[in-house]
C-alpha cells in the first residue's frame, strides 16, 4: 500500500488536500468515489520499493502509448475540456509508470505557468523535436486540434515504418547469425583437419580453404587484439559522428543508401509537406513555417536545405525556387510552383502530402521484397565459400589417392 497526497473536490465544488493509502490510482479513485469525492490530482509519497515500478521509470515510452496520449488529448480538447483537466485525466489513465511520471511533471510545470510545449521540451526522450515544435506551432496559431491530428498521423507512420523494417530485417539477421556460427565452427573444428591432411601430403590448399583458415587464424591468435581494434574504431566513429561535420556526413550517407535512403527521403517529404499544409492552413507565415519545419526534420541535410530556402524567401525568391535542390523531389517542387501561380498553394500542399504518404506506404509494404535479392546474394556468397572450403580439401585428398 502506498500513501497518496490527493487533491479532491466534493459536490459543492470545495477543494481539499488529503492523504490516503491505496494500492493503485484506480483503487484510490474507487475509495474517493465511495465518499462522493472527485479526484483532481494524486501524488505518491515516500520511496517506492516496487521493482516493477522502479524499472518502468527508466523504460522508454512506446510509440503506441504516445499515439494513445495524442488521441486522448485531441478528443478531450475537441470536447471543450480545459488543458489542465485533460492532462490530469491522462495522468490517471496512463498505463505505464514512466508515462504517468512524465505527464505528472508536465502538469506541475503548466500549473507553474509554463506552456504545454515548454513543459514537453523537458522530456526529449518522450517528445522529440517534431512533437514539441508542432505543439508550439499549434499554440501560436490556435490550431491545436489540427496539429494533434497530424501528430497522430506522424506517430502512425513511425509505428508502421518500424514494424515493416523489423519484419524485413528479422529473417536476414537470423540467417546471418546462423551462417556466421556455422562458418566459425567449420573454421575452428573441420577445415583445419582437412588442411593438416593436405599439408602432410604436400598438396596445395584450395583458395576458399586458405581464406577460411586465414580468418580462423586471425580470430584464434589475435582475437583480443581484433576486439580491441574494433572497439576503438567504434568509439572514435561515435565521437566523430557527434560533431556537426560527422553528423552531416552520416545523414548524407543515409540518404544515398540504395533502399533505406529512398524510404528516408520519402518519409521526410511526407512529414514536411503535411507540416507545411497544417501550419500554412492555419495562418502561420511561410518563413515561420519553414523555421518550424527545419527544427522537426531529423536530418541535417534537409535542415540545411530548408534553412537556405527560408533565407532565399526572405530575400524575395518564390517558394519553389528557394526549395529547389537535388534532394527535393521534382513532383514536390512542381506542385508548389503550380500552387503559387494559381493561388492554390494549400490545396497543392495537401496533394503533395497525400502523394508522399501513399508513396511511403507502398515502399514500406515492398521493403521485404526489395531486401530479399540482396540477402540472397550475400547468403549465397557465404554458403559458396563455406561449401568450397569444406569440399575443396575432400576433392584434393580424393584426387591424390587416384
Amino acid at each position: 500500500m502506498a500513501k497518496y497526497k490527493c487533491k479532491t473536490m466534493n459536490k459543492d465544488g470545495a477543494v481539499a488536500v488529503r492523504h490516503i493509502e491505496a494500492g493503485s490510482v484506480s483503487e484510490l479513485n474507487a475509495i474517493l468515489s465511495a465518499q462522493n469525492l472527485t479526484l483532481i490530482s494524486a501524488e505518491k509519497q515516500g520511496m517506492n520499493m516496487d521493482m516493477d515500478v522502479l524499472l518502468s521509470r527508466f523504460s522508454k515510452v512506446k510509440p503506441k502509448e504516445l499515439k494513445i496520449f495524442t488521441r486522448q488529448m485531441k478528443v478531450m480538447l475537441n470536447g471543450g475540456l480545459p488543458l489542465i483537466q485533460c492532462i490530469e485525466s491522462m495522468e490517471q489513465q496512463a498505463k505505464s509508470e514512466r508515462l504517468r511520471t512524465v505527464i505528472a511533471d508536465i502538469r506541475k510545470r503548466i500549473n507553474q505557468g509554463d506552456s504545454l510545449s515548454g513543459a514537453m521540451s523537458h522530456h526529449p526522450s518522450v517528445f522529440n523535436n517534431l512533437f514539441v515544435n508542432m505543439i508550439r506551432a499549434g499554440e501560436a496559431s490556435g490550431a491545436m486540434n489540427q496539429v494533434l491530428e497530424q501528430l497522430e498521423t506522424f506517430t502512425d507512420l513511425e509505428i508502421k515504418t518500424k514494424k515493416n523494417v523489423k519484419s524485413a530485417i528479422r529473417y536476414p539477421i537470423i540467417v546471418t547469425v546462423a551462417l556466421f556460427a556455422a562458418i566459425s565452427y567449420a573454421s575452428v573444428s573441420i577445415v583445419p583437419k582437412f588442411a593438416d591432411v593436405l599439408t602432410s601430403q604436400n598438396l596445395e590448399l584450395p583458395l576458399p580453404t586458405k581464406i577460411i583458415l586465414g580468418l580462423s587464424g586471425i580470430l584464434l591468435d589475435y582475437g583480443l587484439v581484433s576486439l580491441g581494434v574494433i572497439t576503438a574504431v567504434a568509439v572514435v566513429l561515435t565521437l566523430v559522428l557527434r560533431t556537426p561535420a560527422g553528423a552531416l556526413a552520416r545523414d548524407q550517407f543515409i540518404l544515398n543508401l540504395p533502399i533505406i535512403g529512398n524510404i528516408v527521403r520519402t518519409s521526410i517529404m511526407a512529414r514536411f509537406s503535411m507540416m507545411m499544409k497544417t501550419l500554412i492552413g492555419n495562418g502561420v507565415k511561410i518563413t515561420e513555417t519553414l523555421g518550424v519545419a527545419k527544427d522537426t526534420v531529423d536530418n541535417l541535410v534537409y535542415q540545411n536545405i530548408i534553412e537556405q530556402g527560408r533565407k532565399k524567401i526572405v530575400a524575395g525568391q518564390s517558394i519553389h525556387q528557394s526549395l529547389s535542390h537535388k534532394y527535393m523531389p521534382d513532383v514536390a517542387i512542381n506542385m508548389i510552383a503550380v500552387g503559387e501561380r494559381s493561388g492554390t498553394l494549400l490545396e497543392m500542399l495537401e496533394c503533395t502530402s497525400d502523394y508522399f504518404k501513399d508513396e511511403l506506404d507502398e515502399k514500406l509494404e515492398n521493403l521485404s521484397s526489395a531486401i530479399e535479392p540482396i540477402v540472397t546474394l550475400v547468403v549465397g556468397g557465404f554458403v559458396a565459400l563455406f561449401v568450397a572450403s569444406i569440399f575443396g580439401p575432400i576433392f584434393k585428398i580424393y584426387g591424390s589417392f587416384n
